[in-house]
This record gives C-alpha cells, structure tokens and sequence, in this order.
C-alpha cells in the first residue's frame, strides 16, 4: 500500500528533564518521580483546597502503590479509579501506575449502571475509592488512608512496568449502551507527551487547568502530561459548565485568577458556553495555549475566539480514543477563522495519517476517503474484543509494528496538506457535492401530522448519478387498519432500505444493525452473542425443516442448515439474499433461497415445513391485523407438530423508555428537561416500526389451539436489543407435549424471599429433578430507563440533562442481578431456563428453571 508522506517522528520514549538529564519513559509514575528528583519542592498539583508538592505528590502516590502491590495489584492488571475530583484523585492515579497496574476510570458523577456495565467488563482485582460504600464487588483501597500508610508497607517492591504494559484501560460509548474498553499503553502515553512537546513545547513551566471528566480520554494530556515534565496541574471541580458566571465562587473565572494556568483545553460545546460570558471569555486570555476537540469546531466559535484572545495559540485538536487522545493539530489563524471550515490538521508528531479508499489504497489530494491512523499512537485495541478489534484495526501485510486504525471518519487533504473533516461513514451521502445527513431529512418528514412514518435512500440513477427518494407512510386512523395498497407499499418501502443496506455493507456478517446511540454498528461481539442465544432458543424446539422469513444475510442459516433435513430462507432484499447465498458451504443442496416476503406463506403447503422463523422481522410489519394473517399462516404450515418462532419483538410498554434514552444519550448537558420530554413524545409518535403487546399473541395462540412462550432476550450486553425486546414462540399441541421440560412450574418462591444469587445457586443445585419457578424479579436493564421517564415527568421547571443524569446516578434503586447471571445459574446447575415477563408488569419477571437434564 502506498502511504502519504505526512510529518513523523523518531518517537524515541524520551525526553529531557530539568539539567539535561535524559529518562526513558516507561510508565506515568516513573516519569513523575525522575521529574521529583530534581526539585521535590517544586508545586506539582492543586485543587481548591490543597496544593501538593512533587515531594509529595510522589510520597502518596508510591504509598498508595505499596498498598495496591501488597493486596496483589501488578503490571497487567486493572485497578477501578473511583475518587471525586481533586488532588486525590491524582494520587490514585499515579499510585495506581507505582503498582505497575492500568488504571480503569470510573467518573462518581456517571450513571451508575454504566459504572456497573465497566465494572464488570474490565473485572478489576481493585477499587481505590475515597468513599466507603462504591457499591461494587471489588475489595477497595480508600486513596486517603492514613492508617494504612503508617501501618508501613516499606518492605514492599514496586514492581517496574514496561513500555508495553497497559498504562489505563478506558470505556467509550455512551451511558446507556454497553461501553467497550480502549486498552492504552505505556508507550503509547510517552509518545503522545513526545509529539506534545514538539508541537507546544515542554510545559515546564506551565500550570494546566484540567476541567474533563477523568473517564474522557482527554484528561490524560491535562493531569499526566504537565506533571511528567516539571509543570504544575490544577483540578477544577466538577461540571465546570455550571460553574461560567464571572461572579460565581470557585467558577472559571475565579480559578484563572487564581492560578493563572496557561494551558487550558475544552470542548466547542464547553467553549460556547464559556463565550456567552465576556468577562469568563476575557479570563482566558493569560493563556498560552487553548486546545480545542471533541467535537467539531464550528468556525464561527473559531472566528470569536481568535477575536477575543488574540495572544492565544487556539489549536483545534483530533483524535480518537484508538490512537491515544490526539494525533492531529491545526493552529487557527485569524484569517482562517473568517473562512467556512476548521481543518483537522496535520499529524501529532508520533502519528502517521493516510486517506484511503474502500480497498484501503490511498486517494489523491482533494478526494473524500476514510481516515486511517498510524504510528506509536494506535492502541493496543479493545479489552477482551477480539472480533472488534480486528474489524478496526488493521496490521499492514500482517506486521503489527505498521498497524493502523480505522477511524470510520471522512476527510480530504487541501492542497497545503491540512486535513478537513468531511462526516461519518454512516447515513451521510453527497448528491452534486452537497453532503446531506438522511436522518435529518427524515427527522423533518417525520414533523407532519399527516405522516407516520419515513424512510429516505439515496439511489444511483441510470446515468450515474444519485437521487434522494423519501418512502412516506401516511398516518391511518388505526395502525392495524389498512387496505392491500399499502400493506404492498409498505412492504416494498422497507425492502427498498434493506436492499440498499446489504449493498453498502455487502459482506457485513451484521449488515444494518447500527445502534440507536451512536449510529455504529452494533458491537460484533455483542451481536455473535445474540445471534448465539437466538439460535439456541430455537434449537430447543428440535427444528428439521425450516422456513426462514426474513433470512438476511444468513447468519441463523448457517447456525441451523447443517442439523436440519430442509432449509429454506426468503426476504424482500434482492441484496440480502446475495450476501446469504455467499455464505453457503458446498455440499448444501438442502438449502435453498429467494426472493419473497412473508405473504408468500399462502403458497406453501400444509406440513411442508415444521418449523417457520421469523427473526427481527415483524417490526417491519404494516400492522397487526397483517401479522395476524402472517402466524395464521405459519401455523397452518407447521401444523400440530410445528413450532413458529418470532425473535426480537417490541415490546409497546417499553417503547417511551427506549426513546427516553436515547433522546438522553444525545442531548447537550445543558437542555431543559422539558425540551427532553418534548423530543421523547416526538420520537413516540413518529417511531414507525411495529410494537406488539404479549397479550396480542397469548391470544392467537388460544384461538389457534397452540401453546405460548414469552422470554426475555438472553446475553450481557446491555443494548436496545436485550433490554427493549422480547422472543415468542408458538407450539403445536404436539410439538408442545414433546417438549415437556416445563410442563409443570413446580415450586414458586417469590425473589424476595430467595435471598440473592447465592441461595437461588443452593435452591437449584439441591437434589431432585423438580422445577422451580423464582417470581418476581426486578428487571436490571429496565431499572434506569423507568427511572429517567419518571425523572423527565417530574422536573422542575429549570432543570436540565446534566440535573437527570445527577439524579440518575445519585439513585441507588434496588441490588438487582443481572439476568443473564440469573440465567446462567440455571445452565451451570443443568436446568433448562426461560426468562418470562411478569404478570404485573415489565420491571420485573420469573425465571422458570425445568428439570435437571
């Protein structure tokens, strides 16, 4: 592959210290206490409160680490960081660098459930906390333990971390999708403050203002970078965006006054805000640099900020969390901020940056390609990802020293070589050079009364070039009330935005499945996990001819064709049933595809087949009556011995909850809360996809003379699809007898009476093959968003996101199980498990455990 010749470094780890000494760099407190050997006294960090001296700071720290190394912390592991903002919260982080240890951010202020979710992903051996209840199964360590440092820990050796040892391992996405965790090196760190020298200077003589959360990734270059090279850090306090009125106590323009820091870094949205206050803006200009990312920078921020600080480096800043905070630098210049775009850049020193095209060749200057980045930069990956990892990151010609990552991010390259971000590679396409975002052309369809639903693709016309074409769904004065005519359209509207999927992501195993939160594709990993647990449910009903309706690309197919005697798939995407038929092994002549959707059950004989599946389809459904004729269908196929199963069905209960969070996950921290709820209902009201009640099939199974079952979804991951969604399967009378593990419930005990996971372990590990059912229990993944619904009900005037995501974590709710942990007691002892909604509602539900096999 031919790469750009963009700006490099020797990357060399070192960097020299007051007096010419020169240090290899290995981990964060070993460059902090070379740094402290040269004037211990020298001020090192501040809060509001305390000022710490290197001496000192270099004393708590390696005291800190001796306990950490003495309860079995090392290099390799993972220690959780749970300490409000301050000095001790530097102490922790540095104490967990003296124990060779990778430090795992857990900001108090983040919802609890999403410090849960990191928790139990990056499974520390520790917690350094400076609360006494962090309310999570992990011995901790309080940071300000004076008894413990007195105690001595002297004999203790500090183990020596290398290069390559994990310095943090840090968790991306948002807080209510399953968080993934970045594993950063040590190496990667040194380089990052190597290239930051080179372009800024080292900031010996500087004093940094850190006003970012500890669990974003660019708070490293504020508490570490500073501190590994003779400068000075001040801890702000937390939501410093509450905290702009020139007049307030503690505000930032107190703290500029105070300390008088002359590096400062913030994102456009915390800079816009800082802009409405003149004073808080004039604060700024002590400044010696202001660096500015996160998000893209508006240039007409761009052009207020060079006006007002006119003696101030202002810096836009790039990177992902992929290559180590920053690895791309533009320096604003008046003149540029009268333009109409700030570029990206050019690389740090330690990163190479290439544009390529969909083949991974380099574009020329002036083209719109993906952006990828190399170099010393690129991290290690996500921790325990593998299949993510290997997606987004790329080792050229298989050589792990020339890797890259795949930013999933469209640039060019002006002619002077600078970069300027063009979009995403999601729903953004370009019709006569003009990028235009889908979404919000659907958004706006979606505002008039008169249309339920909208769907916008863009497709290439005969002569090459594209077209938009919007698929609108009139409202109906009932949603299962409609005439053939637009069942049809319907229909054909959604195989139009399939179709068009499967051919942008033609050997996508998961082609479609982008998350609500964040417009990625949903984690492989977490996908292969619902594509597991879905095959195994339908598995259990013992399938030997199957129809498939709905077959995608294949991925249940080539779970279930080699155990079946006939498998035949069909969809309404001429594209998804290419990308199946790729996925056929030889010898499968068994297996056969089409084009089709679900109406052409009526074709198909009676017991020709004895299992249909229809998996994540019925949401594209034009309404109930039609999914009503669909099972009538199916059950006249599948007959007395056949079962019809239908995986990931919304549920309509938890429809609000759903878009709460998402609205939630989207929204600036300062928008009023009424403006939230506004948006939910909005969402509520235009969301086009088919929501079906339990009831709804509980009472077709009893006209249709079939037995029943409701589950919730099985898996760890907490995303839109285990939490939101449920699976039905439908039983044939005899089908149902053959399949007598839960015939009978057996003994109920109530969850409140069972006493935890570890008496509901005993009860179903007694002796005896008889069933128990466990009623009653509340539903982990619903808790929050029920939660959030009733916190955006009951604001009061005046309050805002940051307020509900306050009070969000700040609800310590009910110790709740995880249900795939509840479920997993049930594999472990030999029990077959199903997961079924509870009689009085959806915050709660039974696990019914059959006889042991």
């Amino acid at each position: 592959m031919t790469v750009r010749a963009w700006p490099d470094s020797s990357n060399s780890g070192q960097y020299h210290e007051p007096g010419g000494r020169e240090t290899v760099s290995s981990s964060l407190f070993a460059q902090l206490r070379a740094v402290a050997l040269d004037d211990p006294a020298r001020p090192a960090v501040s809060d509001r409160a305390t000022t710490l001296s290197y001496g000192e700071l270099v004393s708590r720290a390696e005291g800190l680490g001796r306990r950490l190394v003495d309860r079995g912390a090392g290099p390799g592991d993972r220690v959780g960081v749970m300490v409000e903002r301050g000095v001790d919260l530097v102490v922790a982080l540095f104490g967990v660098s003296a124990a060779g240890a990778a430090y795992v951010p857990l900001d108090p202020g983040y919802p609890k459930d999403r410090l849960r979710a990191i928790v139990e992903d990056a499974d520390p051996v520790l917690l350094v906390t400076d609360s006494s209840g962090p309310g999570f199964a992990v011995p901790a360590v309080h940071v300000t333990s004076r008894a413990a440092a007195a105690s001595g820990h002297a004999e203790v050796v500090l183990p020596t971390a290398s290069p390559e040892d994990p310095a943090y391992v840090i968790y991306t996405s948002g807080s209510t999708g399953r968080p993934k965790g970045v594993v950063v090196t040590n190496a990667n760190v040194a380089a990052l403050f190597d290239a930051l020298d080179e372009t800024f200077g080292t900031p010996f003589e500087d004093t940094f203002l850190a006003v970012t959360s500890v669990s974003f990734d660019i708070a490293v270059m504020e508490l570490f970078w500073p501190l590994t090279r003779g400068g000075a850090s001040v801890v702000s306090p937390d939501r410093m965006v509450d905290r702009l009125d020139p007049h307030s106590d503690g505000g930032l323009r107190d703290l500029m006054r105070r300390f008088r820091p002359t590096l400062f870094q913030a994102t456009p949205s915390l800079l816009s805000a800082i802009a409405s206050y003149e004073e808080t803006l004039r604060s700024l200009r002590g400044l010696r640099v202001l660096s500015v990312g996160g998000e893209v920078f508006p240039v007409g921020l761009a052009r207020r900020l060079v006006a007002a600080l006119p003696d101030v480096r202002v810096c836009n800043m790039y990177g992902p969390t992929e290559a180590t905070v920053w690895c791309a630098v533009h320096e604003v210049t008046a003149e540029e901020a009268r333009g109409t775009a700030i570029p990206v850049g050019a690389a740090l020193g330690h990163a190479r940056l290439r544009v390529v095209d969909d083949h991974g060749f380099e574009v020329v200057p002036g083209e719109v390609g993906e952006l990828w980045v190399g170099g010393p930069c690129v991290t290690a990956g996500y921790f325990r990802l593998p299949d993510r990892t290997e997606e987004r990151f790329v080792d050229e010609a298989g050589d792990a020293s020339r890797r890259w990552y795949r930013t999933d991010d469209r640039v060019r390259s002006r002619s002077d070589g600078a970069l300027e971000f063009v979009g995403r590679f999601d729903r953004q396409v370009k019709i006569s050079g003009v990028r235009i975002e889908l979404d919000e052309i659907e958004a706006v369809l979606s505002t008039s009364p008169d249309v339920r639903a909208a769907a916008v693709v863009a497709q290439r016309g005969t002569d090459g070039s594209h077209r938009l074409v919007a698929y609108v769904q009139p409202v109906l004065a009932r949603r299962d009330h409609t005439v053939s005519g637009t069942e049809s359209d319907h229909r054909g509207n959604w195989g139009r935005v399939w179709d068009a999927a499967y051919t942008q992501e033609p050997n996508a195993e998961f082609a479609g499945w982008r998350s609500s939160y964040t417009g990625d594709p949903i984690p492989v990993g977490e996908m292969r996990a619902w594509l597991h647990h879905t095959v195994r449910r339908i598995e259990s009903t013992r399938p030997r001819r199957v129809l498939d309706v709905g077959v995608g690309a294949g991925s249940i197919l080539r779970s279930l064709a080699p155990r079946t005697e006939r498998y035949v798939g069909i969809d309404v995407a001429p594209a998804a049933i290419q990308a199946a038929a790729r996925r056929l092994d030889e010898g499968w002549d068994h297996v056969s595809l089409r084009v089709g959707d679900a109406d052409g059950l009526a074709d198909v004989r009676a017991g020709e087949f004895d299992t249909v599946v229809l998996n994540s389809v019925v949401q594209y459904f034009p309404g109930l009556s039609y999914l009503r004729r669909v099972l009538t269908e199916a059950a006249r196929i599948t007959g007395p011995e056949g079962a019809v199963f239908i995986g990931d069905v919304r549920d309509p209960a938890l429809v609000e909850a759903f878009h709460a969070t998402v609205v939630l996950h989207h929204a600036a921290a300062d928008t009023p809360v009424a403006e939230l709820a506004e948006l939910v209902r909005h969402r509520v009201k235009t969301d086009r996809e088919l929501c079906v009640p339990g009831d709804f099939f509980a009472a077709f199974a009893a006209d249709a003379g079939m037995d029943v079952v409701l589950e919730l979804k099985r898996g760890s991951a907490r995303n839109e699809l285990t939490s939101f969604r449920y699976d039905v399967t439908l039983l044939g009378a005899g089908r149902a007898a053959q399949l007598d593990a839960f015939a009978a419930h057996g003994e109920a005990v109530p969850w409140d009476g069972v006493g935890g996971l570890g008496n509901l372990k005993e009860l179903l590990e007694r002796p005896g093959p008889e069933p128990l059912t466990v009623t009653g229990i509340p539903n982990s993944r619903l808790m929050m968003p029920f939660t959030l619904c009733g916190l955006l009900a009951d604001a009061a005037p005046g309050d805002t996101a940051a307020d509900v995501e306050r009070r969000l974590a700040s609800d310590d709710g009910v110790h709740t199980p995880e249900i795939e942990s509840v479920a997993e007691l049930g594999d472990r002892a030999g029990r077959p498990v199903r997961l079924v909604p509870n009689a009085h509602g959806a915050r709660r539900y039974d696990a019914r455990f059959g006889e042991r096999r």
